[in-house]
């Protein structure tokens, strides 16, 4: 993404519950949604995801993997509790 000039995405999710190939389909279609409307995702926004689950996002300063990057973080709303390291401060989108 950053060839477009937007932020990569990224999910972290528990790998027993959700499907990584499925995962892998809605950040592409996230990704899209973006390359084709603009920084438009915000804090908080949802998608819908597999197992039939809200994934809500997160902007983040730095990704989980390198290398160091603004990410989009997608986080499944299925109310199992997230790990603190990978709870980000979200931060302002930046307008282009």
């Amino acid at each position: 993404m950053t060839q477009l000039d937007a932020a990569d995405h990224e999910a972290i999710f528990p790998s027993a519950r959700y499907k990584a190939g499925e995962v892998a389909q809605v950040l592409l279609n996230a990704a899209a949604y973006v390359a084709e409307n603009g920084p438009v995702i915000a804090n908080g926004n949802t998608i819908d995801g597999p197992g039939n689950i809200h994934w809500q996002a997160t902007h983040a300063e730095e990704g989980q993997v390198a290398p160091p990057r603004a990410v989009i973080r997608w986080l499944p709303m299925d109310g199992l509790p997230v790990p603190p390291a990978v709870i980000a401060a979200p931060r302002p989108r930046k307008d282009r």
